[in-house]
């Protein structure tokens, strides 16, 4: 299972490396997907909520060699794992982001920064062999999503940014985080991985707050739980469309 980075700071989003040990992996035709998920800390409260942070990881590719088709949208649906609270933190939303590089994007709105993560694409102009390059993710806090900034130098300097919507975050039904991913090279690229981590911890009122919460609603005769904790859904440029779904597990935290 997925494990999320540890933070470096009380104060900060963490970097998003994640082991991806257990990948779930879906396959149609030639294309084949992996997704993976984790939650960390495992030992949580069974009855209220506590700060964690959520590790996301995938990655796409064909069997047979032939370009990856582009990614068109995303859906990951968290079964369990908890709750949103961004009350008292800054936002972040397209105006003060366009254009801007890592470093520039960090200088406007680092107040608002919720995670960290990567992406790899491929990019297959016609008669030349695939050019595969990665890139830094910065993810911050907007009003009813978090906002995915994405800078690239090549085959050109540009800024991605993707709304990651919001789309539910109850406690009892969980989370739902959709997203559409714009174009890259032309139509040419494609992404073929990504891996992000949200973490960010942050003081509001003299009190510690975490962006993300979660418990371990085990029955009361069970100090552990195992459980779906998220599915995605991809689909794909040209009509594709993948779905399969992340393990977890959670241990009762005592008071």
């Amino acid at each position: 299972m997925a494990q999320p980075a540890a933070a470096t700071s009380a104060s900060t989003a963490t970097s998003a490396s994640v082991d991806a040990t257990a990948s779930a992996v879906t396959r149609a035709g030639a294309l084949v997907a992996s997704f993976d998920a984790g939650l960390a800390p495992n030992r949580l409260p069974r009855n209220r909520p506590a700060p964690v942070r959520l590790g996301l990881e995938g990655t796409f590719g064909s069997r047979d060699g032939s370009p990856t088709p582009a990614l068109r949208t995303m859906r990951v649906d968290l079964v369990r794992g908890g709750r949103v609270n961004a009350n008292g933190l800054p936002r972040c939303g397209l105006d003060d982001l366009e254009g801007t590089s890592s470093q520039g994007a960090l200088r406007r709105c680092r107040g608002a920064l919720v995670g960290r993560g990567g992406v790899d694409t491929e990019i297959n102009f016609t008669d030349q062999p695939p050019d595969r390059n990665s890139a830094r993710v910065l993810l911050f806090n907007a009003r009813g999503a978090v906002l995915m900034h994405v800078y690239v130098t090549y085959p050109v300097r540009a800024t991605f940014l993707v709304p990651i919507r919001i789309v539910r975050a109850d406690p009892r039904r969980g989370m739902i985080l959709a997203a559409r991913f714009p174009q890259i090279a032309a139509g040419f690229g494609s992404l073929t991985g990504f891996r992000m981590t949200l973490n960010r911890r942050f003081m509001r009122g003299g009190e510690r707050r975490s962006y993300l919460q979660a418990s371990c609603a085990a029955p009361p005769a069970f100090d552990r739980l195992a459980f779906q904790l998220a599915r995605v859904t991809y689909t794909f440029v040209g009509g594709d469309r993948l779905a399969t779904s992340a393990l977890g597990s959670c241990r009762v935290r005592n008071p």
